[in-house]
């Protein structure tokens, strides 16, 4: 038996349809020692009312993990008992990011206040960070084979380190819904729920009922290939005049846009297919509109930027033509204030778990390179 869960935020303002047809949902609930999900009191009851099975995570916001436990159970006290409890650990706006005792000082806090031990959620490729919380905390893996915008569940390919089993498999993002595959039963998940130690858990490699498949016509023939999308881009410099246009990336000094060390003003950019939007942000004015038609002809509808005023950060999304395989923007920059890339940046930061920053670029330093490229996968 395996239960349909939906991961939900604040960035998930349309829930109340994203639930539907589905078990459940795992909430976010706090971040750090500051935040609180402005919609988790609405989703959960939401989620209940429809009723669903539910779980309440904490974002690790990198301090002092004690402290954040004690936060997170004092937000959530009253519905201890009622859902399952997990944290988040992920990259962005994580101080601790790297720091492999973190996630078991902060289960072990969550532990002695509830009588819980909680879950833990990683992105497959950082698994080995949390290891040392595998003998209590149940995982809650990532990982994105293909991203499609369904519930058809791929092929389960990742290595689950000092687990023996995954409990949940986070297997696409596609569409802005995070989708989840528990691989257990209602009765298993109230076990989780009143911190159980004795969950039976069915491996995805060993499902108790079959995976959905794809219909019958399609098992015999393969999946198109993505079609070569190319980005065309270009800076316009301070004080100066448009630089050459760029295509994708490459090495060397027509590899990117932008000349070492030079502000920019203004920017665009065009895709040979699909479409592309983008917006900047000025040190001076914040982030600007969003420009969904490049042309560097035209400053005001076609470019994004405003005379004299350095960018210092860059925001691409790109939409794939309907029917073809799901491509994404990806994208690097360089500011005028240190060497070397900063981060690859996936589209707005809400697809891929490995891709948590928003945009390119450190707010208070002008963007002096970028290179952007639109593909399957990260072609960095």
């Amino acid at each position: 038996m395996t239960l349909k869960i939906v991961d939900l935020s604040s960035n998930n303002p349309n829930w109340k349809k994203q639930i539907n047809g589905t078990d459940g949902a795992i909430i976010k609930a706090t971040q750090g020692t500051g935040y609180v999900n402005p919609l988790c009191n609405a989703q959960y009851d939401g989620v209940k009312k429809a009723g669903g099975v539910l779980g309440l995570y904490h974002y690790a916001g990198g301090g002092d993990p004690k402290k954040e436990a004690q936060y997170f159970i004092a937000q959530i006290k009253n519905y201890v008992g009622t859902a399952t409890l997990w944290l988040d650990w992920e990259s962005n706006q994580n101080s601790a990011w790297g720091n492999n005792a973190w996630g078991k000082t902060f289960a072990t806090e969550v532990h002695r206040l509830t009588g819980v031990w909680p879950g833990v959620y990683v992105q497959a490729s950082s698994i080995a960070q949390v290891a040392s919380m595998a003998a209590n905390s149940a995982l809650w893996l990532a990982g994105y084979p293909t991203n499609e915008a369904s519930w058809y569940v791929p092929d389960f390919i990742y290595s689950t380190g000092a687990w023996k089993d995954v409990t949940i498999w986070q297997f696409t993002s596609g569409g802005g819904l995070d989708r989840n595959i528990a691989y257990l039963d209602k009765a298993g998940w109230e076990k989780l729920v009143n911190g159980s130690d004795t969950v039976k858990v069915t491996t995805p490699g060993k499902p108790s009922t079959p995976k959905p498949s794809k219909p019958a016509a399609s098992k015999s023939a393969a999946k198109p290939a993505a079609k070569a999308v190319n980005v065309m881009y270009g800076f316009h410099q301070l004080g100066g005049g448009w630089l050459s246009e760029v295509t994708n990336f490459g090495s060397g000094d027509n590899g990117y846009a932008g000349v070492p060390n030079k502000p920019n003003d203004y920017f665009y950019a065009k895709v040979s297919r699909g479409s592309l939007k983008f917006r900047v942000h000025t040190v001076k004015s914040g982030w600007l509109s969003w420009i969904t038609k490049g042309n560097k002809a035209d400053l005001i509808n076609g470019c994004a930027g405003i005379k004299g005023e350095a960018i210092d950060a860059v925001e691409l999304i790109y939409t794939t033509p309907a029917g073809e395989p799901y491509q994404q923007a990806y994208y690097r920059s360089q500011t005028t204030k240190r060497a070397g890339y900063l981060g690859v940046v996936c589209d707005d930061g809400k697809s891929l778990p490995a891709f948590k920053d928003t945009y390119a670029g450190i707010i208070g330093e002008p963007m002096d390179r970028l290179q952007v490229k639109v593909a399957a996968a990260n072609p960095f």
